[in-house]
């Protein structure tokens, strides 16, 4: 298991062997074992790719929906 800085892990929580946990995230549930995880609140970190990348495009979405 590999924890960076300044995570915090809340009470009941279980991080299975072999996962890894980014810097800052906030782990609230379960990590299964071998999972690199990031974000706050945590999530695995394919998923947190992709919402980084969809927020560039985010003002363009947001200005055509005020349309």
């Amino acid at each position: 298991m590999l924890i960076a800085g300044q995570v915090g892990i809340a009470d009941h929580s279980n991080v299975g062997p072999g996962a890894k946990i980014g810097a800052q995230a906030g782990v609230r549930g379960n990590i299964p074992a071998g999972e690199s995880w990031v974000g706050s609140p945590a999530m695995p970190i394919g998923q947190t790719s992709r919402i980084f990348a969809a927020m560039k495009d985010l003002p363009a979405m947001w200005k055509a929906w005020e349309k």
